[in-house]
């Protein structure tokens, strides 16, 4: 949890000047500001480093459109689906565990730990009026 806290208090003072500079960017910070911050309640570091990036899923999907773009045609859903899971069957042998994965069950516990981090925030808040304006 430090390491949220200390990012959340980093963020609030980033914030503070992005608003200076632009009001537009400012909002827009605020709103993906939570999700910025959720993996770093994860205590695993590799796991934590695996829930901040997208490369594994980008992998994939590199991947997928390597092997299905000689496809000329596309019949239907079923043919559509053939190709994807053809070319996933290809790629699966190269996959290989997950950094972190023995601690995967940390994961299920990411929301009791977000309340009681925003309990232990709440004297450091953005602007008033962004809560009311989201929710």
């Amino acid at each position: 949890m430090k390491y949220y806290e200390a990012g959340y208090e980093r963020a609030v003072g980033f914030a503070r000047e992005l608003r200076r500079v632009n009001e537009s960017a400012y909002w827009s910070f605020c709103e993906g500001l939570e999700e910025v911050l959720v993996p770093l309640l994860i205590d695993d570091r590799e796991l934590r480093g695996l829930s901040s990036t997208t490369n594994p899923l980008e992998s994939v999907f590199s991947t997928i459109r390597l092997k299905t773009r000689r496809v000329k045609r596309w019949r239907n859903a079923n043919s559509v689906m053939h190709w994807i899971s053809t070319a996933y069957r290809q790629q699966r042998k190269n996959f290989r565990k997950l950094r972190g994965y023995k601690n995967i069950e940390e994961l299920f516990k990411l929301s009791s730990r977000l309340v009681k981090a925003k309990k232990r925030l709440k004297h450091i808040e953005l602007e008033p009026d962004f809560v009311r304006r989201t929710a």
